[in-house]
């Protein structure tokens, strides 16, 4: 049986106007539900949020989130791994609640180069003094976005672990003048290779910096003798060179200047007995506190020679894990 054109077109609008109702519902919904988690999880008089217990927002619910009254105290923003997309950071970057924020915790959230440069580009985060976006595939150009930005004038801590930006990421990190105030960064699992790490030394623009994180690097002895060599290593409070290859050769060359290191991470860089015997001669690091030697092959000699030195700095943590820690 033929059905009737007229109440095929009825059927259809209806069909249409019920699935419009269904879809502003969600709408609805998401924001109903995000305010609700805001709410539940805002500290500080409204200044401080962190969802990273909040289940996964993604870039829809990041949508209506930006959109939320609530945000409008907001000085700290955590959405660590809701995987908000580019999509989503653009909503942030655009939102009018965000203008007093301090902080952007951005951890896993598949921002890639769009991402970044919304970021880089918004009036939103001109206050922004920490900025993390670890583990996100920003890869060179979100790099090239982020050192572009005249906007990220405040920063003090940028984190950018394992965001894929290779050499290319790091020279136009170094030519950036977002680096003035920044007294951490953080760059470790980035391919920056030996080029990229002397790229960094050459920066003028790094001068605040007292911690400095290039865990995962590839860093050798080469690269080693650039950063030690660099005008602004004498400020360094921290430095990480977890999982790299810089050997006894790189620990002479960091032994060789007199530095105001209070944390030394070593771990897993083909160091051995020399270049152990080299840290426990080291007269220029009297401040150090922690010396992290996991995974070298230093033998008993190496052990001692740290454990007994005198003058390297009050060193208090176990030179390996099990072993008791020093009085």
């Amino acid at each position: 049986m033929p059905v009737d054109p007229f109440l095929k077109k009825i059927l259809h609008i209806t069909l249409l106007f019920l699935w419009t109702v269904f879809c502003w519902s969600l709408g609805t919904a998401w924001a109903l539900n995000v305010n609700e988690l805001v709410l539940k999880e805002l500290k500080g008089n409204g200044t401080w949020l962190d969802l990273r217990y909040s289940g996964t927002f993604g870039e829809e619910g990041t949508k209506q989130l930006a959109k939320s009254r609530l945000l409008r105290n907001l000085r700290f923003l955590g959405l660590r791994e809701h995987n908000i997309g580019d999509g989503g950071v653009k909503a942030l970057a655009a939102s009018k609640y965000l203008k007093n924020l301090e902080g952007l915790n951005l951890f896993y959230g598949k921002v890639g180069p769009e991402g970044a440069k919304a970021i880089a580009s918004s009036e939103n985060f001109s206050r922004l003094k920490y900025l993390g976006l670890w583990g996100n595939p920003l890869g060179k150009e979100g790099a090239r976005a982020l050192a572009q930005s005249t906007t990220l004038s405040q920063l003090s801590s940028l984190d950018l672990t394992g965001s894929s930006i290779g050499t290319e990421g790091a020279r136009a990190l170094a030519k950036s003048q977002i680096l003035k105030n920044l007294k951490e960064l953080r760059l470790g699992h980035n391919q920056l290779g030996t080029e990229g790490v002397e790229l960094l030394a050459s920066s003028p623009y790094l001068t605040q910096l007292e911690i400095l994180d290039l865990s995962e690097n590839g860093v050798g002895p080469g690269a080693m003798k650039a950063l030690i060599a660099s005008a602004w290593i004498y400020n360094l409070k921290e430095l990480l060179l977890n999982k790299n290859q810089i050997g006894d050769e790189g620990v002479k060359a960091l032994v060789s200047r007199s530095l105001p290191l209070q944390k030394l991470d070593l771990q897993w860089n083909g160091i051995t007995r020399v270049g152990a015997i080299a840290l426990g001669g080291a007269v220029g690091m009297k401040q150090l506190k922690l010396l992290d030697l996991w995974g070298n092959f230093i033998e008993e000699d190496g052990v001692q020679a740290i454990k007994h030195s005198k003058t390297l700095g009050p060193v208090t943590n176990p030179v390996y894990p099990g072993e008791p820690e020093q009085n």
